[in-house]
């Protein structure tokens, strides 16, 4: 009669010992007894919101420069940052960063720490097919009326993150992109990166052109290949 009993309290307390562990973790989602949670659900983490990752800026550091007024006064020896998102000059004025209007200024440059100057002149001041409201124009090579000319971009690409596969980039990402221009006394026609598509631009040095580039491995969407693509074309 012993041996039956023995068996028989034993199994209640292993019951009464589920029961009692069944009860302290009720309502939650646990893995420690596959019995209480027999597919292994765990509860996810939830994963901080996308950030933006970049800046809107053509130069993410303050350079030190000039800025031209449409008045005609001129500002020197000021800390300077371009907003391309929103089309205006930030001058910075006893540590206090001035927001100037893209209507007030004609033009500004800014020297990097080897003493090199870049000029940007407001796209106002040049004729083209389609005509340029916003934004400014930096001039990277000129001789005579001709001038070699950038314009930056800042496009948003969205997330590319795949929860299913936990994979991909989460953040929203700022790119930034150069479109180039050829300006012959102030008339702007756009370099296209398709050599072939030029030729409204070199006009009958077109052909010229595209042997030399074929020659030298030059890139029409590059930004040092083109100064020297348009040094050649202009000589």
């Amino acid at each position: 009669m012993k041996k039956i009993l023995i068996p028989v309290m034993l199994s209640a307390i292993a019951t009464l010992s589920l029961g009692q562990h069944i009860d302290s973790h009720a309502g939650k989602v646990t893995i420690i007894d596959g019995s209480v949670n027999p597919g292994g659900v765990v509860d996810e983490i939830k994963l901080p919101p996308p950030e933006v990752v970049g800046t809107y800026y053509i130069n993410d550091d303050w350079q030190m420069g000039e800025v031209t007024m449409v008045s005609k006064l001129i500002f020197k020896n000021y800390p300077l940052k371009y907003n391309i998102e929103g089309n205006y000059l930030e001058i910075l004025v006893q540590g206090q960063p001035k927001v100037c209007d893209e209507k007030l200024f004609k033009s500004f440059k800014w020297f990097n720490a080897m003493g090199d100057s870049s000029r940007f002149v407001h796209c106002r001041y040049y004729k083209s097919e389609v005509p340029c409201i916003h934004g400014v124009y930096e001039i990277i090579y000129e001789r005579g009326k001709i001038q070699l000319l950038s314009k930056t971009e800042v496009y948003e690409r969205d997330p590319t993150y795949v929860a299913a596969l936990n994979a991909g980039d989460r953040n929203i990402k700022l790119i930034k992109r150069e479109s180039f221009y050829l300006a012959n006394e102030n008339s702007v026609k756009e370099i296209h990166s398709s050599k072939k598509q030029n030729e409204a631009v070199f006009g009958d040095k077109f052909d010229e052109v595209l042997r030399y580039a074929k020659k030298e491995k030059l890139k029409f969407n590059n930004r040092k290949d083109l100064v020297e693509i348009i040094d050649f074309y202009v000589k």
